[in-house]
């Protein structure tokens, strides 16, 4: 009887289920060749239908990556109730399939659902680690949101579709290669591109970050380069492509990188130096990093303007000092804190 009752109940279970979940779908994708707009939501007539497909058709016939265009009338409607906008754009981007022609994952999906309001784009899993999040978002403040605030569909899908345009032309962001391994069979945490470093140097800092990462098994990666442009980066500049090789490089939690770019024109030497932290670093020791990343960025300009033995040890030391969670002296602590103290009068005033 205990067994029958058992049966019962899953069985009711399972009608319940069955009658109250369903799996999310999408939109079908178009029968012929060459069609990149998928308007279910149907916000578009045949004349701007025709525009948008062209352009995105025209785009993938130059560079072989797609720009899929992607409209719902609303995530209830695909049984996606609650979903965010970007969870719905990945399971329509993995349901379709959309990849490149090299198979890189290299495609473009512009999602918009009209009754709920939502936009968003899904870049392929090919540009991770590129550092476009700013541009994309940048192309929506001020290219697509005010046409889509008015309901101008169109318009607004077209923009982010040209937007777009520039990311698929740009070609790929590069990075230094990285030789684990030293001449020497030991770890190597230097990627001295641009010939910045003299080998003594190289050799003398390689092992103190070596004993810090034997101690701690936290790392610390200074990574030089010639310029952006030899990266196809000028497009995102140096913020995004420090962003994308702390992600190339598959840095951890706990590592530390520091990206110096050197450059010159008719003005004479330019330098920019970023420096990036894992997700373990509290926000006192990222404001206390950025700190000392303008400091190394002063004495290369107007120190010796070259990355030195001493410059270097200063890298090390100040990354050091966040790995361990070695605290601050009273100059560094009022230093951080700075803006906060000088509105904090004013916050007070205000309660």
């Amino acid at each position: 009887m205990k067994k029958l009752r058992l049966i019962v109940i899953a069985l009711l279970i399972s009608i319940f289920l069955s009658i109250n979940v369903q799996a999310a779908d999408v939109p079908p994708p178009p029968e012929e060749e060459g069609v990149w707009v998928i308007d279910s939501a149907e916000v578009l007539s045949d004349s701007e239908f025709n525009i948008l497909n062209n352009k995105s058709n025209e785009i993938y016939l130059e560079t072989g990556k797609p720009i899929v265009v992607l409209t719902i009338e609303s995530y209830e409607e695909h049984n996606a109730d609650g979903w965010e906008k970007w969870d719905y754009a990945r399971f329509a981007f993995d349901e379709y399939g959309i990849n490149d022609d090299n198979d890189q994952n290299k495609a473009i999906l512009i999602f918009m659902s009209e009754q709920d309001r939502q936009f968003w784009t899904e870049l392929g899993g090919g540009y991770s680690n590129e550092g476009w999040d700013s541009y994309v978002q940048e192309v929506f403040d001020y290219g697509v949101r005010p046409y889509l605030s008015e309901d101008r569909w169109f318009e607004g899908l077209l923009a982010a579709v040209e937007g777009m345009e520039q990311i698929v032309n740009q070609g790929d962001v590069t990075y230094p290669e990285w030789n684990k391994i030293a001449d020497d069979s030991s770890p190597n945490w230097i990627i001295d591109e641009a010939g910045l470093i003299v080998d003594v140097d190289e050799n003398d800092i390689n092992l103190r970050i070596n004993d810090i990462e034997k101690n701690t098994n936290c790392s610390i990666l200074i990574v030089t380069i010639d310029g952006l442009s030899g990266k196809n980066a000028s497009f995102i500049g140096p913020y995004q492509y420090a962003d994308g090789a702390f992600q190339n490089y598959d840095l951890d939690e706990c590592d530390i990188l520091w990206l110096i770019i050197t450059d010159s024109d008719a003005w004479g030497a330019y330098w920019d130096v970023q420096v990036r932290m894992g997700e373990q670093y509290n926000s006192n020791w990222i404001d206390y990093m950025y700190d000392k990343q303008w400091n190394i960025v002063d004495e290369l300009y107007w120190g010796a303007e070259e990355v030195d033995d001493f410059l270097l040890h200063e890298i090390v030391d100040y990354s050091e000092k966040a790995i361990l969670n070695d605290g601050f002296d009273m100059d560094e602590w009022i230093e951080i804190n700075t803006p906060f103290l000088v509105l904090l009068p004013i916050m007070i005033a205000l309660s």
